[in-house]
């Protein structure tokens, strides 16, 4: 599936959903993720989720676990 098709059918889900890398940087986001996380794509793609202010910690422990 394309890329731009995938994203588009992401965005069609009320749940947020966001990829990371074996890294822990963020590689796919969708429309429900970024306003549950008030963060845009645009800005976060590519970068670490712990280097991202304001995320809750449950969720970065979460993510590391």
């Amino acid at each position: 599936m394309e890329t731009t098709q995938a994203q588009r059918v992401l965005d069609t889900l009320d749940t947020g959903v966001v990829r990371l890398d074996a890294d822990g940087c963020i590689q796919v986001m969708n429309s429900a993720a970024e306003q549950c996380l008030m963060v845009s794509r645009d800005r976060v793609l590519g970068r670490n989720m712990h280097d991202l202010p304001g995320l809750p910690t449950a969720l970065l422990e979460a993510i590391d676990a």
